[in-house]
Parts: C-alpha cells; sequence; structure tokens
C-alpha cells in the first residue's frame, strides 16, 4: 500500500524573468473593473505582456505567444471557467516542452481555485509583489486533464446540475451561499430540488486499473486542490503523491445532507463508495452526462481524468 504523503510546503522559486498575462475580459470581475488590463500592463512594463482576450480563440493565441517568446511565467487573469480555457491553451501551445510557471490573479465571481492557492486578493497588488519578489513562493502541483482539457476542480452528476442552477439564478457569493443554503434545506427537508439535484446517473468507473463496474452515481468530484468551493475541503488529499482526490456517492440526498458539515471540514464521509487518491480513471455514460470543469460546464459520454506532471505555481506574497 502506498503511504500517504501531504503536500509539501511552498518553496521559493527563482524571480520572474518574463512573464506573460492573460487576462479575460468576459470574467465577471474583470468586467467590474474597467481598465484592469491597461493598469496590469504598467505594472508588467518591459518584463512581459499583457494581453487582453474576450473568445477562446484569442485565449489560444494568446497561449501561443507565450510559447514563442518562451515566458518562464503566465499569469492567468479571470475566473475558475478562464483557467480551464487558459490552461488547456497552454497545453495545446506547448505539447511535450515544459510547462512555464503559472499564477492565478483572480478576476472572476467566485474564484475557487485561486482561493485554494491563497491568491484571492486585488490582482494588481498581487502582480506587483510577484515581480518585485527576489524569491517567490512556489507550491509544485500536478493539474487536472479531463480528455483534451486541463484544470484544477472536475465533477460531474450533483456538481454540474447545482452549476446549472447557479447560473440560472443570482451569481457572485451572495448567490452561491443562497444556493448552498436552499440545498442543504432541500436535502434535509427531502423536498423535490434536492432530489432532482441528486437524481442517480449510471456510470461506468475505472480507477487506476480497479474497475468499480457500473455505479448509479448522485455525485462524483476529482480535484488537484483541496477545496472544490471556497471553504469547503471535500478533496483534502488532492495532490497527495502527485495525483488527484476522486469522490464518489450513490447516497441519496438526506443521507448526504447527514454528513456535510464532515464533507465540508474535510474529514471521512462514510457515504462515499469512492475515496481516494487517483491518478487514471475513466468514466463511461451510456446516456451521456453533464460534467463541469473549473466553473465551465460540457457535455460528453466517455471521459478520461488523468494527473499531469507536476507545475509550478506562484503563489501571492504574504505582506
Amino acid at each position: 500500500m502506498r503511504a500517504e504523503r501531504r503536500l509539501a510546503e511552498p518553496l521559493v522559486a527563482p524571480r520572474v524573468g518574463r512573464i506573460g498575462v492573460i487576462v479575460n475580459e468576459q470574467a465577471g470581475g474583470v468586467r467590474r473593473r474597467p481598465g484592469l488590463a491597461a493598469r496590469l500592463e504598467r505594472i508588467v512594463g518591459d518584463a512581459g505582456f499583457v494581453v487582453s482576450t474576450h473568445t477562446v480563440g484569442e485565449v489560444a493565441c494568446a497561449a501561443r505567444r507565450a510559447a514563442v517568446e518562451e515566458v518562464d511565467t503566465v499569469g492567468i487573469c479571470g475566473g475558475d471557467g478562464t483557467n480551464v480555457h487558459t490552461l488547456s491553451a497552454i497545453a495545446s501551445a506547448i505539447r511535450d516542452r515544459p510547462w512555464p510557471r503559472i499564477t492565478l490573479l483572480a478576476g472572476g465571481t467566485v474564484n475557487a481555485a485561486a482561493h485554494n492557492l491563497a491568491a484571492g486578493g486585488d490582482a494588481e497588488r498581487q502582480l506587483g509583489r510577484l515581480l518585485s519578489s527576489d524569491e517567490p513562493r512556489v507550491r509544485r502541483s500536478p493539474l487536472l486533464r479531463v480528455n483534451d482539457r486541463v484544470g484544477f476542480i472536475f465533477g460531474t452528476h450533483f456538481i454540474a446540475r447545482v452549476l446549472d442552477a447557479y447560473y440560472a439564478g443570482r451569481t457572485g457569493p451572495l448567490g452561491a451561499a443562497f444556493l448552498a443554503s436552499r440545498i442543504v434545506g432541500s436535502a434535509v427537508a427531502r423536498t423535490a430540488f434536492a432530489r432532482s439535484l441528486m437524481a442517480p446517473e449510471a456510470v461506468s468507473l475505472t480507477v487506476d486499473g480497479r474497475d468499480f463496474g457500473t455505479l448509479a452515481i448522485t455525485g462524483l468530484m476529482a480535484c488537484v486542490v483541496a477545496a472544490p468551493a471556497v471553504g469547503m475541503r471535500a478533496t483534502h488529499r488532492a495532490g497527495e503523491d502527485g495525483g488527484f482526490h476522486l469522490a464518489a456517492t450513490t447516497a441519496p440526498p438526506g443521507t448526504v445532507a447527514r454528513e456535510v458539515g464532515r464533507l465540508w471540514a474535510g474529514l471521512k464521509v462514510r457515504a462515499l463508495e469512492v475515496d481516494e487518491v487517483a491518478y487514471r480513471a475513466t468514466l463511461a455514460f451510456p446516456r451521456g452526462t453533464r460534467y463541469a470543469i473549473d466553473g465551465d460546464l460540457f457535455d460528453g459520454d466517455l471521459i478520461e481524468l488523468s494527473a499531469t506532471a507536476p507545475v509550478d505555481v506562484l503563489l501571492p506574497e504574504r505582506r
């Protein structure tokens, strides 16, 4: 049996030499701060470039520029959805070459991945401190490959349905808090809303060569960060031994609701059929499914999950 190893404490890395900052102008936090890209460009100066993007195609062009110019660091300014499209574009641009270092300049509404990396603050201040640091802090972490996309957080069934409900209502931290309380209340009361979110869905699951057969899953997530939602350490073993934390349940809403405190705190949850560090997993859905990567939604019937080689993620300076 593999011994459990926790994530190492952050190390220090060489000073940023040349940086490419990719700004998603469609992200909620960026839209609320007009002129942010121009201010970031002034901070970068001669140390690199800043590109404003509005489409996935423009993100791909910016990633190719970063690869051609061989920047040592890429800054991603946007929300969780920005992360998956930018990381996927970087993976496509560099192919088999080494990854640049990554830093998240939170510019979204919720910024779940960024909060895991203590990067939920002001993007300008973060960037300025990073560029002025002789020894920036760095954490080596795998990323999560989902078919041909790369991100931090994956979820299907319950996770994807919650995101659909979130985007259909009030967005932002208050909207997320309201939805969370509504879900818990519905699960406790056993009303139709929770039942619809956790309606079972058949999936054939294989994890690192182990065949779990076909399960009637009500919720499944896989992450390389500890908290798939801000403050909820449901995947607290993410990154151990270079793997991702995979958790899945077939339990009904009421059973999960009774353990929501343990799920939130990152404690052992008895309702989970699968709860382990993994490196590869295959999910086959006979009727197709809706799934989420870093806050963006996709559809498919066959999903291959794998942990990438560790990537250096630069963390905000503590001042």
